[in-house]
């Protein structure tokens, strides 16, 4: 670990655990039929995402607002179940001055595909229920908004493709922070006010 947030956990999302909110958030080419389903801490708040029958497009949700601290560690984090896929895109898009950020998780083996222009990605072992918690780390390389998002893949680099109408993956707590590690803030339930 390392570089970690002394000041305690943040989120820099707000409504985390209601991706169906919009805004803040910004769906393309998925559905959120339920946010109330098992989730890792034994409540039922995790949201399913379901790609749409849309071809040769990308199936995400994103929230546009994320203000990272210049110069500094942050991370982009998420706890994830697979249902019909098992490939999750976490991306900070232009989050550094190199570019975009990127990482592929496979939330059905625990393993870590491709990655573009970041400090490290990390999954963890299976957590109960088939959940695992994926992040990345990045240096932050602007000082405006970055656009968080949390991708449907169909494999590790395959963030378009032609959707099949069906539930896809399961998430929770989504978010967004300063830290090399998540320290606890994919934890956080936020609201309309981000934890800064």
């Amino acid at each position: 670990m390392g570089l970690l947030n002394i000041n305690g956990p943040k989120n820099l999302m707000p409504w985390n655990r209601e991706p169906n909110r919009v805004p803040p958030w910004t769906i393309q080419n998925v559905t959120i039929p339920s946010i109330n389903n098992p989730a890792p801490d034994q409540s039922n708040t995790a949201a399913i995402l379901h790609e749409d029958a849309t071809p040769a497009a990308i199936h995400n949700v994103q929230q546009n607002q994320a203000i990272f601290p210049y110069n500094r560690a942050c991370h982009i984090a998420v706890f994830a179940k697979p249902i019909n896929r098992n490939w999750l895109l976490l991306w900070g898009n232009n989050a550094t001055s190199a570019g975009t950020v990127a990482a592929y998780f496979d939330v059905q083996n625990g393993l870590i595909g491709v990655t573009l222009n970041i400090l490290g990605a990390t999954i963890s072992a299976p957590l109960p229920n088939g959940w695992y918690r994926c992040w990345m780390s990045f240096l932050c390389g602007i000082t405006s908004a970055v656009s968080v998002r949390f991708y449907v893949a169909s494999a590790s680099g395959v963030a378009t493709f032609n959707g099949l109408n069906q539930d896809s993956l399961y998430i929770w707590n989504p978010s967004a922070g300063e830290g090399y590690d998540p320290d606890d803030s994919d934890k956080i339930y936020t609201t309309e006010t981000p934890i800064t």
